[in-house]
């Protein structure tokens, strides 16, 4: 479309470059998102005083920023199903 136009020949070379890589970036995106649409809703079994106990720290030093207390009571809780993938991405941050 804009390569055709007679003032944008000089510009065809990077039009064409950049179709090239928007296309590239095309497919990176949709290969991800067909791999990330293949994963199952596995959950498993997770003690959540321990999940809490291990984001505590985490929680805390948010708190501390706000000029906050976190205080963790000692507790105990059944065991109970989550998904794996969204524990990790609350342990790892």
């Amino acid at each position: 479309m804009l390569g055709g136009k007679e003032n944008n020949k000089d510009y065809k070379v990077y039009y064409d470059l950049m179709i090239e890589e928007l296309d590239r970036a095309n497919s990176i995106i949709s290969e991800f998102l067909s791999i990330a649409r293949g994963k199952s809703d596995q959950r498993i079994p997770r003690y959540l005083d321990s999940i809490i106990k291990t984001i505590h720290p985490i929680i805390q030093a948010e708190a501390l920023m706000s000029d906050k207390e976190v205080v963790l009571v000692a507790f105990s809780l059944s065991s109970q199903q989550v998904k794996d993938c969204k524990y990790q991405a609350i342990a790892t941050q």
